[in-house]
């Protein structure tokens, strides 16, 4: 122990250097856009090759859960298929035809940090692009946040950064979805007056007002619902339809729209 303070007390000039240089990076990239985007797709590049490693060994371990999912989602596009072949669709074709979908698998997922991600075994030269949407088979996942060649990194839902747009699917009504931070399988639902009429067990779509997302995709179905005293909202908790467990396969939605869309937005903030 003594030799050991010996060492820090003779490199102590060298030590605090770096650690002040530590410090500043970590500054840096906290405060600077361009500086931090820049980090976190190095960093994803880094652990992502690694986690990769790590998912070929969980796999084997986890080929029951992975069919019983599969099977589960085979069950329900074969009902879709029913509807469709009997002359009632379920869904606007025209949004149907609008996206196309990239099939991923999931070699890394947090659960129980401030700002969860997931990270996807496809990139850039599969067509994942920064600010796509991802879904999953049950419900809505999160958006792409940074992409190398091989591999994307998602902020999911369990994200206090991600907010997503909703509806109340029996009446159409308009609210937000947040995740609230305290449960991987609950969210909170925003802006829901005293005056709508919304009842446990209601499920909760998006809305279609983001590009990121098909208009009324599952989100999750309401919990509870209480009257909020400090203001006039209602304070509703929902439970998302995907479970962020037991997540093994996703969907990066790719809008063919989307660059249609950026141009004309473009040309307005010009206008402006």
């Amino acid at each position: 122990m003594q030799l050991l303070l010996q060492l820090f007390f003779r490199y102590r000039i060298f030590l605090t250097f770096i650690l002040l240089e530590t410090i500043c990076g970590w500054l840096i990239i906290r405060n600077n856009a361009y500086q931090s985007a820049s980090s976190f797709t190095s960093s994803n590049l880094l652990v992502a090759n690694i986690y990769s490693t790590k998912s070929y060994i969980d796999d084997y371990f986890s080929l029951r859960q992975i069919n019983e999912e599969l099977a589960t989602q085979n069950a329900a596009l074969k009902k879709e298929l029913s509807h469709l072949k009997n002359g009632e669709p379920k869904y606007d074709t025209t949004l149907l035809r609008q996206y196309d979908y990239i099939a991923a698998k999931l070699i890394n997922n947090s659960l129980f940090q401030n700002k969860n991600y997931l990270t996807i075994n496809k990139g850039s030269k599969d067509g994942v692009v920064v600010g796509m949407g991802v879904v999953s088979g049950t419900g809505i996942v999160g958006k792409v946040k940074a992409c190398s060649e091989d591999y994307s990194t998602i902020a999911s839902l369990l994200n206090s950064d991600i907010q997503v747009a909703s509806r109340i699917k029996k009446n159409n009504i308009i609210c937000t979805t947040k995740w609230d931070l305290l449960d991987y399988r609950e969210a909170g639902l925003l802006e829901i007056g005293r005056h709508v009429d919304l009842k446990v067990n209601d499920t909760i779509i998006t809305s279609g007002f983001s590009e990121v997302y098909p208009e009324n995709y599952p989100i999750g179905r309401v919990k509870s619902v209480r009257l909020n005293k400090s203001n006039s909202f209602l304070k509703v908790k929902i439970t998302f339809f995907t479970d962020f467990s037991s997540l093994n396969y996703v969907y990066v939605v790719k809008n063919r729209k989307q660059v249609q869309l950026d141009s004309l937005q473009g040309k307005s903030l010009i206008d402006k």
